[in-house]
């Protein structure tokens, strides 16, 4: 079978950790060990090299190149036409990439924009298609025109549904009336030879890694760890990854005088996520509306204890594995008092290692 992998998310390199492109390739390169025949179209990002050296990716251009097109506010008139764009340009790259592939089966990750191309393809030339549903896809409906519609449509005439999340393949059957399967996402680590990142040991080392976007909850973790860093000096922050936030997780740092106990950087390879995630004694996930992550399977994999916010299934995961702390909600004061009770813990090997 001659499969097509459509997506907007696709790793920039074997070694990239920007979005969830890292998860793409990787199911990609297992699926590809099958005896299906795997494509993969994608648009172009700025950075992205012209080719993959394990399989065959066509990159089709568009009006921009942002590496998640999550952060394209479709409100802003220049970023809805590169929106636009990447919509009009992966339905006709799908239309001739279907015919010339033979494609078979195409697999929409995720339904907007992929989902999109999918059912155009299905539409036109009856090739059946399967959407694999991110908590954006639901979140964000109202931020498109006709969103709602669309999104419906989508999972309606999709052949086969699955959701990244048990909450969200609930929801995902809500709005369709049809059966979603939950498949999670995540991604294969090498945990075995990397060694832990250089970190203070004397102090307890809280980490976070994702975007800088209000549904991360960046900001809230910020104010919580300034908070927690007033009743205790032996804490440290280390804050990786980039978004539309920065400027003002930026000013929130300089203005609590935060410089000598958080360190930021930008995103980190997937041998530096280890590296990190060995290293630090806690991985935070402030996020405000969640489904389950990559990088908690990522911490799942590297045996670190984790800080979740009871949102989505990561309290229920949390809880029912013993993995870490859940706050009691999504709020800085909540969250500091969790870092706090972690902190007090007399020895993290409470916690229960892998699933």
């Amino acid at each position: 079978m001659n499969i097509c992998i459509v997506t907007s998310s696709f790793s920039r390199g074997g070694d990239d950790s920007v979005n969830a492109g890292v998860f793409v390739r990787d199911f990609a390169l297992e699926l590809n060990k099958s005896k299906h025949k795997v494509f993969v179209l994608t648009p172009r990002k700025y950075g992205l090299a012209d080719r993959d050296p394990e399989l065959e990716v066509k990159f089709f251009n568009w009006l921009g190149g942002e590496a998640s097109l999550t952060h394209l506010n479709p409100k802003n008139p220049v970023e809805a036409i590169k929106i636009g764009s990447v919509v009009l340009g992966g339905i006709k790259e799908i239309l001739a990439f279907v015919k010339e592939k033979k494609i078979d089966l195409c697999l929409a990750m995720w339904a907007i924009p992929s989902g999109i191309y999918a059912w155009v393809a299905k539409t036109l030339f009856d090739v059946p298609f399967a959407t694999w549903v991110l908590g954006s896809d639901v979140w964000r409906v109202n931020d498109y025109i006709g969103g709602q519609q669309i999104v419906k449509r989508i999972l309606l005439d999709s052949d086969y549904l699955f959701a990244d999340g048990l909450v969200l393949a609930s929801d995902v059957e809500k709005i369709s009336g049809r059966r979603c399967s939950f498949l999670p996402t995540s991604r294969n680590l090498p945990v075995n030879s990397i060694k832990p990142a250089p970190v203070d040991l004397s102090k307890t080392n809280f980490l976070f890694i994702g975007r800088w976007h209000p549904n991360k909850g960046i900001d809230l973790l910020i104010d919580a760890f300034c908070a927690l860093s007033r009743e205790r000096d032996d804490v440290f922050l280390y804050v990786f990854g980039g978004g539309p936030l920065e400027s003002l997780i930026k000013k929130k740092i300089a203005d609590y005088h935060l410089e000598e106990v958080i360190h930021l950087g930008e995103y980190l390879s997937t041998t530096e996520v280890v590296s990190y995630l060995q290293a630090c004694d806690c991985l935070v996930i402030p996020s405000r509306i969640e489904s389950i992550p990559v990088i908690l399977s990522d911490a799942i994999q590297v045996d670190s204890p984790v800080i979740v916010t009871p949102v989505g299934d990561m309290a229920e995961i949390v809880k029912k594995f013993n993995i870490g702390l859940v706050a009691s909600n999504a709020s800085a004061l909540a969250i500091k008092r969790a870092m706090l009770d972690f902190r007090s813990l007399s020895d993290s090997s409470c916690f229960e290692t892998g699933l």
